[in-house]
């Protein structure tokens, strides 16, 4: 896993972090404002 905060699309909460008031589409979980390209 990387150490860095990185937003993954996953079925549901798997880092269990979500920010309020950051409206993410479903199976969408982000840590902070990365690309999704380095989760992958």
């Amino acid at each position: 896993m990387v150490t860095s905060m990185v937003c993954k699309q996953i079925s549901i909460h798997r880092f269990g972090i979500k920010k309020p008031g950051d409206s993410l589409p479903p199976g969408f979980e982000c840590l902070e404002r990365v690309s999704i390209r380095s989760a992958l």
